[in-house]
Formats: C-alpha cells, structure tokens, sequence
C-alpha cells in the first residue's frame, strides 16, 4: 500500500490539477504519515490558488506543519517514482480504502477492550458501536463534486416526477392541504420543528402528521422521551378513531359506539407498519432504532422525535444550548442520510408569554443553539385560548408557519379536539381571526404564568 500512496503524492507533486479528478484521501488514510503530511501540504497550496512545485510544497511543510526541510525527499520522489498519472483515481482510491480499513480495526478493537472491562454494559457498548460504525459511515462516503450538467438532470428528473403527479405534494401529508400546499409536504431529507408551550398541542400534531400517513400504509418511527407506550397509543387511538382520552383516563367504555371504535382500532392497528422507542436518548440510539425499523417494517418514510430538548450528549453536558444545536444537526444529518423527513418536537422559553401577543417565533425556541438554521420548516401551535380562558375562539387554532425554506411563511386555521387528540383543518378569515383574539376586552388575565 505505501507504493500508492507514494505514487499518489508523485502524481499531484508534478501536476497538482490531478486533485480535481480524484476523491482526496485524509491526512490520517497514510499508511505512511510523512506522506499524508505533503498530500496534505500539496492540497492546502492548492487551496490557496498557489502553485505547487518542490519548493513551495518544501516551504509549506516547513511553516505549516513543523517539518525540516526535505528538499532532496521531496525530489527524489517526483524523479524517480514511475507513478503513472492515467492511474490516479485508482491510487487514491485504493489509499482510501486501506486508511478506511484501519479506522474499522481499531473501531473494533476499542469495542473488544470496553467488552473485557469490568462492569460494562452492553447497551452502552451498543451506543459506542454505533457511534463508531456512523462515525466510519460518513467518513467512508464520497464526496465527490456533481457538475453543473448532472446538477441539472437531477433537477429535470424531480421537475418531471412532480409533473407526473399533475402539481401535487412532492412529500408526505400532513393532514393539512393548505400546508401542504405551502411546503410541498414533509419532504425526504427534511427536518420539520414542532414548537410550542406546553401542553400546546404540538405532540398531538405530531401524532396527526404520523396518523396520516400509517392509515396509507406508510411506515412510521415514534421515538418518545417524554410518554409511557400506553399514553403514546392512547393520543394516537384518540386521534385517528375518535376514543376520547377521557374514556381512557377512566377505564371506561362510555357506550357502545366507544367500544365498538375500540374493536375497529384494534384490528386497523395491527397492520400498522410503526415502530416505537421510548430509550432513544441519543443520536446513536436513535440511529440504531432507525436501522432496526427500516429492516423490521421492510422500509421507513418518516421519522418523529418527541422531543428535541430531552435528547442528550456527553461530549457536551454543562452547555445546553452547545447540545441541542448539536442534537438539531444531527436530526438533520439523520434525515439526509435515511431520505425521510425527521419531525423534532421542540419546547419553547418562557419569555414568548411575556409579551401582550403570545403568538411565538423562532426565536423563542428553549436552548435552540442551532435550531432556527438547521430546520427546514418551524411550525408553531398557538391557541388563544390557552392564554385567555374567555377568548371568543376557543377550540380554535393558528398553525404558525415561521420558516419554510422551500417558500413563503403564513398561517393555517384549524379546529382543536383536546380530548379526541385531533387538529383538523378549519378555515376562517384569518385577517377576522387576528383582529379578534387582539380585541383587550374579551380577554382576561394570562393564566399560569
């Protein structure tokens, strides 16, 4: 392997444009470090816009990365290396491959000494396998640039498909068409943030967006940190079969349109192509209980995480707002890498009920770190009614749309059900609707804060 990483770097030494035509290796995919450090040299010139000949490479070595000068080095190899530049693409590849190799041995042999230490736990050594393998994942992918033409067929290819449908949604439903028609649905690779107060009612609109898509046959991963299994199915029966929580609170079948609803739920269910976790505290276990759906269900178009904050990682305990944005990015990443949407619920800071018009923003998202940037649409619940007791719109919604990368932001009305655990579409003026809940005199005092 070393004979190709010296014909690698004897190929870019002469002629440096060789860089564009292959997949660079790292510094550390070497087997030999001394060479990975004039590979690296060579690309950092290259970089800059500066030429790249043995005595610039020399000088690079010497001011960037503490070498000794290696003149005599540096041209013996451009000399008397029979490296042939046609070749190239194979040496880099074949350097990447064998650094690749490595990276996996010693992901397996850190795992082999965590396993012989006393007292470990195979969920946590789980949790660093799969860290360590999505880790090697995303290293071992290409990272080659798509020219201007290919750019271009990958656009006409989605132009046509969109055609086809005769203008629909290019993503999933989400039980609303004015919000469809808005976003163009949950799309793959998409992050959807769900924001809201509590007991606002953004699980609930979670659970819809999730409920529309199982009753087509679509295949769904729940990942919840904040209800029990029981509770989770409770809002989703409510909301798709019409049990009234209530009733499930209780323990009892109020008549026999409720129980015969039950006995409909539970046969619809069963062919349910959902899957739920209630562990999956961290990015690795999320990932792992992806993987262990998409293999189960035989596929997976559609991930919710309920919710964002209650998501954690080590590397930054202390530094909230450092974890979630790093959580945020992840979930997106997460999203890109499985080709489904990802809907990340999300709580927001108590200062949006501060103000005289509790409508929230972006920026009242709790920790939101890198939240606002990451997310591809911010949704936000807001019920006036969940400030103002007498407001003239109770069971009445606003479905505040505050990003929307692929378009324009809004506004969609719908009804609220509380105790069926349902958001349905309603349209009213919303222009009537603000001027409305604005009106000081049908309010009285904010309640709870």
């Amino acid at each position: 392997m070393s004979t190709a990483c010296e014909a690698l770097v004897a190929c870019v030494l002469r002629d440096s444009r060789l860089l564009d035509v292959i997949n660079r290796p790292r510094r550390d995919d070497f087997l030999d470090p001394w060479l990975g450090t004039v590979f690296a040299a060579i690309c950092g010139l290259v970089d800059s816009g500066l030429v790249v000949d043995v005595i610039t490479v020399d000088e690079s070595l010497q001011a960037d990365f503490n070498t000794a000068s290696c003149l005599k080095e540096l041209g013996d190899l451009c000399i008397n290396s029979v490296a042939i530049s046609n070749h190239v693409t194979w040496y880099a590849d074949a350097v990447r491959d064998e650094g690749m190799r490595r990276k996996i041995v010693q992901a397996a042999t850190r795992l082999s000494a965590l396993a012989d230490e006393p007292g470990a736990n195979s969920q946590t050594l789980l949790a660093e396998a799969d860290r360590l393998l999505s880790r090697l994942h995303e290293r071992g992918k290409s990272d080659d640039l798509i020219g201007g033409k290919e750019l271009m067929k990958r656009f006409l290819a989605e132009f046509d498909a969109r055609h086809g449908r005769g203008g629909g949604i290019s993503g999933l439903p989400t039980g609303f068409p004015k919000l469809d028609a808005m976003t163009g649905g949950l799309g793959a690779g998409q992050l959807w943030v769900i924001a809201g107060a509590t007991a606002m009612g953004k699980t609930t609109l979670g659970l819809g967006m999730c409920g529309t898509n199982l009753r087509t046959g679509r295949s769904v991963l729940l990942s919840s940190l904040e209800m029990s299994d029981a509770d989770t199915m409770a809002k989703f029966v409510a909301g798709s079969f019409g049990i009234p929580l209530s009733a499930y609170r209780a323990g009892l079948l109020q008549d026999t349109e409720t129980f015969s609803r039950l006995t409909a739920a539970t046969g619809e269910t069963s062919d349910w192509r959902i899957g739920a976790t209630f562990r999956a505290s961290t990015i690795p276990l999320l990932r792992q209980a992806v993987r262990a759906h998409r293999r189960q269900a035989d596929g997976l178009d559609l991930v919710m995480v309920d919710y964002l904050q209650l998501m954690s990682d080590d590397r930054y305990r202390g530094d909230k707002v450092r974890e979630v944005g790093e959580i945020s990015r992840q979930l997106k990443l997460l999203a890109l890498d499985e080709g489904v949407p990802v809907i990340a619920l999300a709580q927001l800071n108590r200062s949006v009920a501060s103000g005289p018009d509790k409508r929230p923003f972006a920026h009242h998202l709790r920790d939101s770190g890198n939240v606002e940037q990451d997310a591809d649409v911010i949704l936000m619940p807001y019920r006036d009614e969940y400030y103002y007791p007498d407001s003239p719109h109770k069971g009445l919604a606003e479905l505040l749309l505050r990003k929307n990368r692929m378009g324009d932001v809004g506004m969609i009305t719908a009804r609220f059900l509380g105790d069926l655990s349902r958001f349905e579409p309603f349209d009213f003026n919303p222009n009537v609707a603000m001027d409305e809940v604005r009106k000081p005199a049908r309010h009285s005092v904010a309640q709870g804060f």
